[in-house]
């Protein structure tokens, strides 16, 4: 009799048990969403989030445990960002400071100041570097081009949509992912255009949480394929709260990277992210982001994306063709002599200069002539009237 009665206890355990789990775990709706749909959620996601201002600190190399046991570390491989970053425009700016591993340097690290923009015709950057004590170097450096691939950082966050910054992850709309010839945020719109063509997409469906549950399939950079599962916050934005990329290990799928957000509402009332972490299960390794300041279409002008270089700093100004130093009253002839110098480039530039100041007077005192000769034949012509 004690032998029924224990089975049945057991088996009431596990009904209880199964219905707990049940009850508690996310049900998924057995009607999938539509692709249509789903693009038209985060269309209006994306129309909705014009222009966005943040703060960000990006601390690398933590490792993987429980996120609320590890504050941030000031003496760490750190970055720090304030970015203004228009969507549409592709204008954005940015003013930073960053701690990075110092290889053979006298000491282990070494830490920068830098500011970069695109103020929609001209990119721009200067960095400078300064010591444990806060000190700053006098002198930094600092570019101004119009091709991108002459300016520190400007490539980077623009062909990365400004994940570097932290943008992506957690953002409404938008992911960070990491595929063949490409790292960097994406829009989820276009990212589900991409599967919807290649028909490439597994898995579109909603739950009876709120969530949307994306799987798709992506190229990685050796040629094979990987999923990537992301679960999307509806009634939150649309924000990625999670996003999991698998890896394969000896023939094996393993988890290769995962983000997970922490959001919450900002002074609009919209959410968005607090903290998110970029963890590496392999490598037992995590990178954590922690995010303040956010604003959606804060007012902007044309000065808004216009950067102020720092006096002292040594600019290289490819568009003027001048080497000179910010705060120094600026010798042309000089500016444009040094600048031809640091880039071996061939002519005499003082002279030419100087043809180029003489012809210029020399056009401006002819036209002077013409004037007065014009105002003394009218003078003459109506003299003789008389």
């Amino acid at each position: 009799m004690f032998y029924y009665l224990n089975n049945i206890t057991k088996i009431f355990l596990i009904c209880f048990t199964l219905f707990i789990f049940a009850f508690v775990s996310e049900k998924v709706h057995s009607d999938s969403l539509s692709m249509p749909e789903a693009k038209k959620i985060f269309d209006a996601v994306d129309r909705s989030v014009p222009v966005i201002k943040w703060k960000c600190r990006i601390e690398h190399g933590h490792p993987l445990i429980d996120i609320t046991s590890v504050p941030p570390q000031k003496d760490n491989y750190y970055e720090e960002y304030v970015v203004l970053y228009d969507l549409k425009s592709k204008r954005f700016i940015v003013d930073g400071e960053i701690c990075v591993p110092w290889i053979d340097g006298s000491v282990p690290t070494i830490k920068k100041e830098l500011g970069y923009s695109f103020d929609g015709k001209k990119y721009a950057y200067w960095e400078r570097k300064f010591d444990d004590k806060g000190n700053r170097e006098l002198a930094g450096f600092a570019s101004i081009s119009l091709d991108m691939t002459q300016v520190e950082y400007v490539k980077d966050f623009i062909v990365s949509n400004g994940s570097r910054t932290g943008f992506g992850a957690g953002f409404p709309g938008w992911v960070t992912l990491t595929k063949k010839d490409f790292h960097g945020a994406i829009r989820i719109s276009d990212l589900l255009a991409e599967w919807d063509s290649r028909h490439s997409l597994v898995t579109l469906r909603t739950t009876s949480m709120g969530k949307l549950e994306i799987e798709g399939i992506i190229t990685w950079d050796n040629g094979t394929d990987r999923h990537v599962n992301l679960m999307c916050e509806l009634s939150n934005n649309a924000i990625v709260s999670k996003s999991v990329r698998f890896s394969r290990f000896q023939n094996k799928d393993y988890i290769g990277k995962e983000y997970l957000v922490e959001f919450i509402k900002n002074g609009q009332g919209k959410f968005v992210p607090k903290i998110v972490r970029a963890c590496y299960p392999l490598d037992k390794r995590m990178t954590i982001l922690y995010f303040s300041d956010i604003e959606f279409d804060p007012k902007v002008n044309e000065q808004s994306f216009q950067l102020q270089i720092p006096n002292g700093t040594y600019v290289t100004d490819h568009i003027t063709k001048k080497y000179y130093k910010v705060g120094d009253i600026v010798d042309e002839d000089k500016a444009i002599s040094d600048f031809m110098t640091r880039y071996n480039l061939t002519g005499n530039v003082p002279a030419q200069s100087k043809v180029a100041s003489i012809v210029r007077y020399s056009l401006i005192t002819i036209g002077g002539l013409m004037i007065l000769i014009s105002l003394f034949l009218i003078i003459r012509k109506r003299w003789l009237k008389l």
